[in-house]
């Protein structure tokens, strides 16, 4: 499996969203409303290493919590804390009003991955490709 470029995101719209309700998300980072970065941003990768976008401002609440059921199960507070997590999931705080969450057989090496990151903005922009290469590496 080739490591996908950014490029090759999915987009789901609110027409197309049917064809990707059964997808085996293994982490996603949501941006609030407000935050740096798309704001509603949704950024979705399922256990094949195929990434997914939407953007939570321009589909219906069907749209999300059909394609990211755990989505439904999400509630951010103020600063970046998260009041409402899904269980099996880990959430961690990327700044700025951006939130990941990561299924937890995925947690321990992902750790391992961005023991060395100390900044939440340097994880903003590394965490899809950590994520796409552990994938890549457990189906070799």
């Amino acid at each position: 499996m080739e490591i996908m470029n950014q490029t090759e995101m999915v987009e789901i719209t609110q027409t197309n969203y049917s064809d990707f309700q059964k997808l085996d998300i293994l982490a996603f980072s949501c941006a609030e409303c407000g935050a740096m970065g798309e704001h509603g941003g949704i950024i979705m990768v399922d256990t094949q290493g195929h990434v997914y976008h939407t953007n939570m401002l321009e589909v219906s609440e069907t749209v999300l919590f059909s394609v990211c059921p755990p989505l439904k199960n999400c509630w951010w507070g103020f600063f970046g804390h998260c009041e409402k997590l899904p269980k099996g999931w880990m959430h961690q705080y990327l700044g700025c009003g951006n939130h990941l969450l990561v299924k937890e057989d995925y947690v321990k090496e992902l750790r391992k991955r961005t023991k060395d990151i100390k900044q939440r903005g340097e994880l903003y922009q590394k965490w899809l490709m950590i994520v796409l290469t552990m994938i890549k590496e457990r189906n070799v």
